[in-house]
Parts: structure tokens; sequence; C-alpha cells
């Protein structure tokens, strides 16, 4: 499925049929989305938004993790190396 680049993972969820089984998945992620402009442009008045803590970053790479890791699962059939 073609799709441009971009960083709204629900616009990108909603790009595939319903009932697709990474639709869900995708559109739980979508609480990223905002992390890839908010951490390095400024809000409207000036400020940086605070970086997420360790505990935060721990928890979303292990989410992102089993998610990348599922992505292999089911693709490796059908790669060629």
């Amino acid at each position: 499925m073609p799709f441009g680049p971009g960083h709204n993972l629900s616009q990108m969820a909603a790009a595939l049929p319903d009932g697709h089984p990474w639709k869900g998945k995708l559109n739980a992620l979508d609480k990223h989305s905002p992390a890839a402009t908010r951490f390095r442009y400024p809000s409207p008045v000036g400020r940086l938004s605070d970086p997420p803590g360790a505990d935060r970053l721990e928890a979303d790479l292990h989410e992102l993790g089993a998610l990348l890791a599922e992505a292999r699962q089911r693709l490796a059939p059908h790669l060629q190396a």
C-alpha cells in the first residue's frame, strides 16, 4: 500500500481496510505521533516540551520492540534475503 512520509500513525492506520490486523495496533501507537515534532520544535509560545522520563522511554521501547518483533515474524516468509 503506497503511503507518503508522515508522522501521524492514526492516518496510516486509517488507510488500512477495516478488519486489518495492524489497524488497531497502529491506532494504539498514535500516542507517539506528536513525538516526531514535540521535542524538536518550540510551541507557539516558544517553549520546548520536557523530554520523557526514563520509565516512559523504557515502556515505549518495550511496546515498540514487541511490535517490531511481531512484524518481523509475520513478514519473514515474504521477504527475500
